[in-house]
């Protein structure tokens, strides 16, 4: 049992995969790949910063302020350093997309999956960001990635896991 002391930690962590558009069309095709297969697709894999609208977004949650959910997947090409009072992306790069699959992980994770097709949002890609909407500064999680030019010759993915455990 967990003393009166516990606490709750949420984690966030995005990947982005990137695929050849011949090979790999929908989030569909994506789906059907097996782990090794993905791991040869792995761009970039890191933990991201919870920004304070997204740690507003969950009390306003818990104390029925709002309702709602994560809903959104932006990229942009700023290298800015992230920090806590991070709205938005810096520079995005074409319109957010709706998140392509939202869904359960097990117990306290969430897993948030954005199709990019060979169409879109094309140009250099070094920031992502995971919001409650498609427009606004109501940015949830924002991480700066490695660079990844995204062109019509390519697909990818921003698979996002949020993570929540009592410690």
């Amino acid at each position: 049992m967990r003393g009166a002391n516990s606490q709750v930690r949420l984690e966030a962590n995005v990947e982005i995969y990137t695929f050849d558009a011949d090979e790999i069309r929908s989030y569909d095709d994506y789906k059907k790949l097996t782990k090794d297969e993905l791991e040869g697709h792995l761009h970039f894999k890191g933990k991201n910063l919870v920004v304070n609208t997204g740690l507003n977004f969950i009390k306003d949650l818990l104390t029925a302020a709002t309702t709602g959910s994560i809903t959104h997947n932006g990229v942009g090409s700023s290298s800015t350093a992230v920090v806590a009072d991070d709205t938005d992306l810096i520079t995005a790069i074409g319109s957010r997309l709706a998140i392509t699959n939202r869904y359960s992980g097990g117990t306290g994770i969430g897993k948030f999956d954005t199709f990019y097709a060979s169409t879109d949002n094309n140009g250099t890609w070094r920031e992502t960001i995971m919001a409650t909407a498609s427009t606004g500064a109501n940015a949830f999680a924002r991480k700066v990635i490695t660079d990844f030019t995204k062109a019509t010759t390519n697909t990818a993915v921003a698979a996002w896991t949020l993570t929540g455990t009592g410690v």
